[in-house]
């Protein structure tokens, strides 16, 4: 399980993270912010599960986050419209992983399911192999194991032995 599983679940968590990162950093840098920038990325650092992160730039100012598909200003308007946003939003059913044939949300999910897949089987394993181990221990008690019954009877046997034994010597003392 450390070894391949958990390892396998790790790579597919990073293909994940790493997919995200490429297509929202591609659109984001075609976009604009409100400030007119472009050309930024949004996610920032390895392309990892552990390493992604929003660029810092992005966090500090959102103005710089490129919601826009161009960048017009119109007297009395708010610069740029919201087509950037809506094709990034769209990433969300687009099918960008497993060769094209699956949305974030599906290989999210596949991922998932395996991972539920190898706890159940490991689980049955372990619950198969404490019922082996609680068989082989009944069967060589059975074998060289000390049987209750016998052993009070063998204490009762040797009790009377004893009781024997000290009448007698007290029968011969007398005489």
């Amino acid at each position: 399980a450390r070894d391949i599983d958990i390892e396998n679940s790790l790579t597919k968590l990073d293909t994940l993270a790493q997919n995200l990162m490429t297509e929202v950093n591609t659109l984001h840098a075609a976009g604009y912010g409100l400030d007119g920038s472009t050309g930024n990325d949004f996610f920032t650092g390895t392309a990892t599960a552990a390493g992604i992160t929003v660029n810092p730039l992005i966090s500090n100012d959102t103005n710089l986050i490129a919601a826009a598909e161009s960048f017009n200003i119109v007297p009395g308007d708010k610069p740029g419209d919201n087509g950037n946003a809506i094709a990034i939003a769209n990433l969300q059913t687009a099918q960008t992983l497993n060769g094209n044939t699956a949305t974030f949300g599906a290989y999210y999910d596949s991922m998932v399911s395996d991972v539920g897949l190898a706890v159940q089987q490991a689980m049955s394993y372990y619950g198969h192999q404490s019922q082996m181990v609680l068989q082989m221990e009944n069967y060589r008690e059975s074998i060289s194991g000390v049987s209750i019954d016998e052993e009070t009877v063998n204490l009762i046997k040797y009790q009377n032995a004893y009781q024997a034994a000290a009448k007698l010597i007290s029968t011969a003392d007398e005489m």
